[in-house]
């Protein structure tokens, strides 16, 4: 329901952050809810994702937080991220470079480093890759990496409908390998003047609930919640979702 006539009423800007081999199209149940409480929504996708045909090779989240950036600098009024898993990366990078444009970063499910740490080499992504990298299937001619699709519903969509999981398994795209090897190294001058809140997937098949707990805690998050969902509520929890991202959204302001 909008709320426009609440006079404590103030619309926020949401610009939604797909994470890995994902893309704009994953939003496709959150858009109209947050709109329909009268929020604006964008989403993009990233380079190489989605609709986007940038060439993968040698892409870096580099490359994924300028996209964020150029959307970014298009709005007069700083906006709430939401960076759903490998997103993540991309959001801390965006925030450093242009923390005054963000009101608040919400990380769903998602991987947060910091210290020059890539997915490769901080111990603990590292481990969890490592278990994964076996089952991975490797694209060489762009240097990538994709999912296949037992392993895609055992890692993103263990509690996903039918529908959904068909939907998504059609879209999937590969990941490129220098994306996830991209160190992510940020500062407390500019990445720490934004809020960041975290949003802890208890089912999750990809990041351990208690991964997300440690990562979120050891970069001084304002407030951490769960669900009880797996790794992509925005298909399988949409109005869940929603209600917390309204929230934050509400403390951003406050």
């Amino acid at each position: 329901m909008k709320r426009e006539d609440d006079e404590a009423f103030s619309m926020s800007t949401f610009v939604l952050i797909h994470g890995g081999s994902h893309g704009a199209w994953c939003w496709y149940k959150m858009i109209p809810r947050l709109e329909s409480a009268g929020h604006r929504v964008l989403t993009l996708d990233l380079p190489g994702h989605g609709v986007d045909r940038t060439p993968l090779e040698g892409l870096t989240q580099h490359d994924y937080a300028a996209a964020v950036e150029a959307v970014l600098r298009t709005l007069e009024e700083p906006a709430v991220l939401v960076a759903h898993s490998m997103g993540g990366m991309t959001a801390s990078l965006t925030a450093e470079r242009c923390p005054e444009k963000i009101a608040a970063i919400v990380y769903l499910a998602a991987i947060v480093l910091n210290g020059g740490r890539s997915m490769m080499t901080d111990p603990d992504m590292a481990r969890l890759f490592g278990e994964l990298s076996s089952s991975l299937i490797l694209d060489e001619q762009n240097a990538a990496s994709i999912f296949p699709p037992e392993l895609a519903i055992r890692c993103f969509y263990g509690d996903c409908d039918a529908a959904d999981t068909a939907l998504a398994l059609r879209l999937l795209t590969p990941e490129p390998n220098s994306a996830m090897s991209t160190p992510i190294d940020v500062t407390a001058q500019r990445f720490g003047t934004v809020p960041r809140f975290g949003i802890q997937t208890l089912n999750d098949g990809l990041h351990p609930a208690d991964l997300q707990q440690m990562m979120y805690k050891r970069n001084d998050f304002a407030e951490i919640v769960s669900l009880p969902t797996a790794h992509s509520p925005f298909l399988s929890a949409p109005d869940l979702l929603t209600e917390q991202l309204l929230y934050f959204a509400d403390r951003a302001r406050s």
